[in-house]
């Protein structure tokens, strides 16, 4: 039966109720009881784990329990090989909650002669320069600082390399082309949230594990990216814990909340920071005290969503707030009928005009609703705003779906009205149309220019008092499947991007997860038309010759 006094001092302290755990470290500390602790075939090697502690103590920072505990999982080895038990871990805390620090500390010790692996070189890589730098800086500055440390380590703030065995440990961007993995002994991945696939992934370790002991690290806090890297590890460490596979190279460390209501009490925040355990350090009562200071800042401006996030670590609001749940968004992916000919309501959001702009065509035959729409962006906006969308391959047709361009991307200072009017005069040749709603914003531009070509132009100045009448019967017609817009990649990613919440008056208001890069324009077009859709009642589906669903 293997034991480790770390490991067991951490899960002694739960047992005594003296840290709180989320159901992922509570799953966790049940899997290390029953999967890893009754093996003979592994050691931990008590001797390496004491000695990295006291380094990183020495020149770094005190160590919490937890860290203690993630490094005695470090070196867990199969007995009689010179193979780690863990070649994988996958370390999720909230902001704050040092796990960078410990990368640092960690990377430093690896290539040092404490831990007399030759050859064993480290890298971090990251998406942006600013953040891959970070862990690099901090063993140069600690290096900088102590001068006996200097006998051991040449620094610079790109490079540290150990003075007796030659390892190093440096930085790299996710845009490297180079193949370092074959030199590399470990790496860390930071800010694994903000990876949409695993291609900078598969770069760095196609050619690693030649060393011996070589691990990964994959390292963050959860973001606003969904179906990328970080949910499939999400999603991997729970089949783990949960026993529906059995994988011991993967080792999940987990810290979030288990559930939304948990933001508003503060002796549960330590589930997703396991720096705020009794008693807390001065380091941690310096970010609670942060923390809260923000939390306090949400009901007058402050950004409830990025504090649930990125304080928290949950990002299943992106479930319990959404307009629909996933499932039901793609199902509105069905092919249109034949609507040539069909009475229709239109209706436009020009929120801005330099960044995108989302216009649409609303039918309706009874209780089923048809939406066919198109949106304009600015490319200098995509030039500023790095965005998670295939914005190019929603710029062009998919004949094979019959799909027509989702959007144009516009070359200029800002999105021209008189595309709009052209779109909306070329719709009016296929469709029974001559009412738009548009929002407020430029209305005396845009109003004139739709009434000059002969539109009846409504205009809405109070859109959240729309979303407060009709919010409910959208979430129904998601729920219900009464809702088709074609195969329409892009209304997908606008209605994933809204963030439902309640006003004072327990009415729905609709409202962006993130407020630049997550654009739920042709959501609000859609919103608008639903809000006339009644008068769509009388209207029935018509027959003709073609089939027009792809026409844009």
């Amino acid at each position: 039966m293997l034991s480790q006094k770390y490991v067991d001092a951490y899960i002694d302290q739960y047992r005594d109720d003296k840290i709180v755990l989320n159901e992922e470290r509570i799953l966790l500390i049940k899997w290390i009881e029953e999967k890893i602790y009754p093996r003979d075939d592994m050691w931990f090697n008590d001797e390496m784990i004491d000695d990295c502690i006291s380094f990183i103590e020495k020149w770094f920072f005190k160590l919490e329990p937890f860290q203690k505990f993630l490094i005695a999982f470090v070196f867990l080895f199969y007995k009689g090989k010179k193979k780690v038990v863990f070649n994988k871990h996958f370390w999720t805390l909230a902001r704050g909650a040092g796990k960078n620090g410990l990368a640092s500390a960690l990377s430093a010790y690896f290539i040092s002669p404490r831990h007399n692996v030759k050859g064993y070189n480290v890298g971090i890589v990251a998406t942006s320069e600013d953040q891959a730098t970070t862990s690099v800086e901090e063993v140069f500055n600690v290096v900088d600082d102590n001068k006996p440390l200097q006998k051991f380590f040449k620094h610079n703030v790109s490079k540290i390399t150990s003075r007796l065995n030659r390892n190093w440990f440096k930085y790299y961007t996710s845009n490297a082309k180079t193949k370092d993995g074959a030199r590399l002994g470990c790496i860390f991945f930071d800010e694994i949230h903000e990876y949409t696939t695993n291609d900078i992934i598969e770069v760095f370790t196609s050619g690693f594990g030649k060393r011996p002991y070589s691990r990964r690290f994959f390292i963050g806090t959860t973001g606003f990216v969904r179906d990328g890297v970080y949910d499939d590890l999400l999603r991997r460490s729970m089949d783990i814990l949960t026993g529906k596979i059995d994988d011991l190279s993967f080792f999940p460390f987990v810290c979030k909340l288990d559930g939304i209501k948990e933001v508003d009490d503060p002796t549960l925040w330590e589930k997703a920071n396991p720096m705020f355990h009794q008693p807390m350090s001065e380091y941690a009562e310096i970010l609670f005290d942060e923390v809260e200071s923000d939390y306090k800042d949400l009901p007058y401006g402050g950004d409830k969503i990025k504090f649930i996030v990125k304080r928290m670590n949950y990002s299943d609001i992106d479930s319990q707030n959404d307009v629909a749940n996933k499932k039901d968004i793609l199902r509105a992916n069905k092919v249109l009928p034949d609507l040539k000919g069909w009475k229709a309501i239109a209706s436009l959001d020009f929120a801005s005009n330099k960044d995108f702009v989302a216009a649409g065509l609303l039918f309706r035959d009874n209780d089923k609703y048809y939406w066919k729409t198109h949106s304009w962006v600015c490319q200098t906006f995509l030039d500023n705003y790095q965005l998670e969308a295939p914005i190019e391959e929603w710029s062009k047709p998919d004949f094979e779906k019959k799909r027509g361009p989702l959007l144009t991307i516009v070359d200029d200072v800002d999105i021209n009205i008189q595309l709009i009017v052209d779109y909306y005069v070329s719709m009016r040749q296929v469709y029974d149309f001559d009412t738009i709603i548009i929002d407020n914003y430029r209305k005396d531009i845009v109003q004139k220019a739709l009434e000059d070509v002969g539109f009846t132009v409504i205009v809405v100045y109070k859109s959240k008092a729309i979303a407060a009448g009709i919010g409910i019967r959208i979430q129904s017609l998601f729920s219900r499947q009464l809702l088709s817009w074609g195969v329409n990649p892009l209304m997908n990613w606008y209605t994933n991007n809204v963030w439902v919440d309640r006003d004072q008056y327990e009415n729905l208001v609709f409202k962006k997860k993130e407020r630049v890069r997550r654009k739920i324009d042709g959501f609000m077009a859609f919103m608008l038309a639903v809000w006339k859709s009644d008068e769509l009642l009388e209207s029935g589906p018509k027959t003709f010759d073609y089939d027009d669903t792809w026409i844009f």
